[in-house]
């Protein structure tokens, strides 16, 4: 598994979802900015060009249990 520094400050539309009772956090701005962080690999297997980018939580962050998860540090691109 690949750990990388993020870039900052996080993606705009991440702090306007967060304000929503069920935003997303999957934006296009988001996407783009992880795939250039990540040099367009997968975090755990580091397969190149991604064709269809999924972001996930290092940790998990449902039902509200551990809100702070919810930031930009914490996603990931597969």
């Amino acid at each position: 598994m690949v750990k990388v520094e993020r870039s900052l400050p996080a993606p705009e539309s991440l702090a306007k979802e967060a304000k929503k009772e069920n935003g997303i956090y999957t934006g296009a701005d988001v996407v783009e900015r992880l795939r250039k962080d990540f040099h367009n690999k997968c975090y755990i297997c580091e397969v190149k060009e991604l064709q269809d980018p999924n972001v996930e939580h290092l940790l998990p962050h449902k039902n509200g249990k551990y809100p702070e998860l919810q930031e930009y540090v914490q996603l990931e691109i597969s």
